[in-house]
């Protein structure tokens, strides 16, 4: 199971002139690949339940964060 990072977000505030965005914003992504801790299909077969998770049982949990910065 592979992973792909969204693009970086643009500030949708614009400055006063209208020509550039007022703020900058600073991204963080965090991608953690796991497989369960107890193999077995039966355990697997609950994962398949959780949306990042294919069918190896190997599953991916995405976290973003976005703050503003001037």
């Amino acid at each position: 199971m592979t992973f792909t990072f969204p693009a970086a977000q643009v500030d949708p505030e614009l400055n006063a002139g209208s020509t550039a965005p007022a703020f900058v914003l600073h991204q963080v992504d965090v991608a953690y690949k796991f497989t369960p801790l107890i193999p077995g299909t039966v355990f697997n077969v609950l994962l398949l339940t959780f949306p990042n998770c294919d069918a190896n049982g190997i599953c991916v949990l995405h976290r973003q964060s976005v703050m503003r910065g001037m």
